[in-house]
């Protein structure tokens, strides 16, 4: 009896340390970890434009290939066609058709004719480019990892570039530019098909 009554005090005072020592490292861990506390959430950094964009019509559609689009529907509220924060392949349903969107944008974006983009433009009911600075250089695509993911189309988007080959989207740049600012600028889409109608 004396020996039971021992077994059950030492599995009690077990039971009590495993218990102390779990209470303590929930309460220690968090401490010593300096990422546990910390969320990866994005903070938006392009005011002005998520300003102008709220300013349009709700039903607008951005295209863009640049990281900034992942922030537009959270920022701006406004819709965009692809971007690589909503690239994740659910099911096969979701995906495909999203991968071909952001392939038939790309390939639109660095044609070199005209025809190209306004087929885009009406397929898809696109009403802004959002581009960067550097865009329309294969260095840009290079560092890409997101456009890269697109092949063959994005070597051979690179290849084209390092030919010397002009997109004919970077006509627009100025000319069609609803809005600019640092490294963004916005390409409004029906001066681009008003100049292709005038063009031709």
């Amino acid at each position: 009896m004396l020996n039971n009554n021992k077994s059950i005090f030492y599995q009690k005072i077990g039971a009590f340390i495993c218990i102390l020592l779990i209470a303590v490292s929930l309460i220690y861990y968090p401490h010593r970890k300096k990422s546990f506390s910390k969320n990866k959430f994005q903070i938006g950094q392009a005011i002005e434009l998520y300003e102008f964009l709220q300013k349009q019509p709700k039903d607008i559609m951005v295209a863009s290939l640049i990281p900034e689009a992942d922030n537009l529907p959270t920022f701006a509220q406004r819709s965009i066609l692809v971007s690589k924060e909503y690239a994740i392949p659910y099911h096969v349903g979701y995906y495909f058709p999203f991968r071909q969107k952001a392939i038939n944008l790309i390939e639109a974006q660095y044609s070199n004719d005209v025809t190209a983009i306004k087929q885009f433009i009406h397929q898809y009911n696109v009403d802004f480019f959002l581009l960067e600075q550097d865009i329309f250089t294969p260095e840009y695509i290079e560092r890409n990892s997101w456009i890269k993911q697109h092949q063959p189309v994005a070597n051979n988007v690179i290849t084209n570039l390092k030919k010397g080959n002009s997109p004919a989207l970077k006509v627009y740049q100025d000319s069609c530019s609803a809005f600019r600012i640092n490294k963004y600028n916005l390409i409004n889409a029906s001066c681009i098909l008003d100049n292709i109608k005038t063009t031709n």
